[in-house]
């Protein structure tokens, strides 16, 4: 390494500076070294680990396995913002994995979904901004099951049992053009918007879209509609693992997970993630979506930072770049400096929702791009010197 040289000099300086002798000559830089490089004796990771743990990062077993297979799934889910872009607000109860579809459909059909099995299942929810002209919001599910037979009886359940099947202003049997085997609702909703909700057997899924709209029924039919057509076609791509491999299956392959830093906080989105699943959790998937296009990002490990992987060195630097600009609705300011990381950039993001500041990092080393964020400075300082020293761990 360049900067184990720097280090060795520094550690050299110092001593000298303690002793009487004086050593006549010209200091020299070392030529290997380039602005921005780190300097590893200053780093400071705090109590995150600077070497990757002997071991999986996941504990052994069929969950784990359960887990990594179902957000494999996400990379296959239609985004609402591909239906609609002005779609970019994040339901965050309704978007993710699931176990129970309690919150993403209801209770009554998450007890369906278990009596049938249910796999997993994975949603995106997006609604337009609050001021918007016309409200809309859209809701894409897709629910895994063991079998197309079991699939079937739960999307015949869906709709039978559906919270809205007894309101008076629901319309039954709305035809879907080219989709026969879909059942489908329109309903008025207490605040006057126009609701569609769409149920579709496909193979071992069920396929649900949920279309809310001000302007009319029509314009939430198309909402769901056109989500459908989406994803009928792209889940057809998804390579699912069966079930009774979930307990022996890779869940890190190439080790990525363990050269992530670790967080004992729940996250919803820990795990391992291809560059269309991540922009689930994305302010603005839009935006997010050119710049991982762009640098080439074929892999995303979440867990106490983001590392995405790119092609090469310079689509990381000018990914970092691109992820470190102030963006979004929330004012920004600059952010703490991270000792040791010279080219890391970092920012204080007042995110209203949560009425808190969001310290947010960013840097890149080869192919490697990390961003770490934390309500504390020091923590999202320390995450990015842990983050580089596990990159560069032998």
């Amino acid at each position: 390494m360049t900067t184990a040289k720097l280090a060795a000099a520094t550690a050299a300086v110092a001593l000298l500076a303690g002793c009487t002798t004086v050593t006549t000559g010209d200091a020299t830089k070392d030529p290997s070294f380039k602005p921005g490089d780190a300097i590893v004796s200053l780093l400071n990771p705090g109590n995150y680990p600077t070497a990757p743990k002997p071991g999986p990062a996941m504990k052994p077993g069929a969950e784990s396995g359960r887990i990594i297979d179902g957000e494999r799934m996400g990379e296959y889910v239609v985004g609402p913002w591909e239906v609609d872009p002005q779609l970019l607000n994040v339901g965050f109860i309704s978007t993710g994995l699931f176990f129970s579809v309690g919150s993403l459909l209801s209770p009554e059909l998450d007890q369906l979904a278990q009596q049938q099995h249910l796999i997993y299942a994975f949603g995106s929810g997006r609604h337009t901004a609050a001021n918007a002209d016309h409200l809309r919001r859209l809701q894409n599910s897709v629910l895994r099951f063991p079998s197309p037979d079991e699939a079937a009886a739960a999307a015949s359940g869906f709709y039978t049992q559906h919270p809205r099947i007894h309101d008076p202003s629901t319309k039954l049997d709305i035809p879907i053009p080219g989709h026969p085997e879909s059942q489908a609702l329109q309903s008025t909703m207490p605040d006057g918007t126009f609701a569609t909700s769409i149920i579709s057997p496909h193979g071992p899924y069920v396929l649900f879209q949920g279309g809310t709209a001000q302007e009319s029924p029509d314009a939430s039919l198309q909402l769901a509609t056109k989500a459908l057509d989406l994803q009928a076609r792209r889940i057809d791509d998804f390579k699912p693992t069966d079930p009774s491999q979930f307990a022996t299956m890779q869940t890190d392959p190439e080790g990525l997970l363990s050269r992530t830093v670790p967080t004992k906080e729940h996250k919803a989105n820990q795990g391992l993630w291809g560059p269309r699943g991540l922009l689930h959790f994305e302010d603005d998937p839009v935006q997010t979506a050119a710049a991982l296009t762009a640098a080439g990002v074929d892999v995303v490990s979440v867990r106490g930072t983001y590392l995405y992987r790119a092609k090469d060195a310079t689509t990381a630097a000018q990914l970092a770049q691109k992820l470190a600009e102030p963006g979004g609705s929330s004012p920004s300011e600059p952010g703490p400096v991270v000792p040791g990381l010279p080219a890391a950039k970092c920012r204080a993001i007042n995110y209203a929702d949560v009425k808190a500041l969001v310290y947010d990092c960013t840097a890149s080393f080869d192919r490697w791009v990390y961003v770490a964020s934390s309500l504390q400075p020091f923590d999202a300082t320390q995450r990015m010197a842990s983050q580089y020293l596990l990159l560069t761990a032998k």
